[in-house]
């Protein structure tokens, strides 16, 4: 069961990020408009913090 939580969070530490690669994050968070960036670097912050509880489980 633990290698099976192993494998799983791996799995979907590559999936998060090739979504936050194919969504292209970091030009949003460029965006002069203030709404858009905000929310860019808030789903920046949220992906990373999932991203170091994945990997935690590795």
């Amino acid at each position: 069961m633990e290698q099976y939580i192993k494998e799983m969070a791996a799995e979907l530490l590559y999936r998060l990020e090739q979504l936050e690669k194919d969504s292209d994050l970091d030009q949003l968070v460029m965006l002069e408009e203030d709404g858009l960036r905000s929310e860019a670097l808030l789903i920046q912050n949220e992906l990373k913090k999932l991203k170091e509880k994945l990997s935690g489980l590795m």
